[in-house]
């Protein structure tokens, strides 16, 4: 009931963010997820700033290393992401990505940020799937002006 819920409310507020999709055990992961697509939904939910749908696309235990920074776990990357929400651009492109590449599991891309004080571009970030979700994110490289 909650997930029909949830679908109704981003139907009638036009916002149509990737989620991923529950095995019949209702763990919430699916294990024939493609990579790519659960990066991609990140962004679309990202875009969104819906935290719980950008939260959907991460492992519980997950790890996302951003330059000296590590965020560990779920609640620290909803905080992390939130943050991320206060300094960029809101509006549906404030991330964008491209030169996907997928290999096995793993998921390598480029990035840019558009924020309100800064823009970030980024290269070689990676992200590891695991039943559809995201285990391990790490940003490669990346300048902002």
């Amino acid at each position: 009931m909650t997930r029909l819920l949830f679908l109704v409310g981003l139907v009638l507020t036009g916002v149509l963010v990737p989620v991923a999709c529950s095995d019949d055990d209702g763990s919430g992961s699916s294990g024939d997820s493609d990579p790519a697509e659960v990066v991609q939904g990140y962004v679309a939910a990202y875009n969104a700033q819906d935290i719980d749908a950008v939260m959907a696309f991460f492992a519980e235990d997950a790890v996302i290393i951003e330059g000296a920074e590590r965020f560990e776990g779920g609640e620290a990357i909803r905080a992390g992401e939130l943050d991320k929400f206060e300094v960029h651009a809101p509006g549906g492109d404030a991330y964008s990505i491209s030169n996907l590449v997928v290999t096995n599991n793993t998921v390598t891309w480029d990035h840019l940020f558009k924020g309100t004080a800064h823009t970030c571009v980024g290269t070689g970030d990676e992200a590891v799937v695991e039943d559809g979700r995201i285990v391990l994110w790490t940003f490669a490289s990346f300048t902002c002006d």
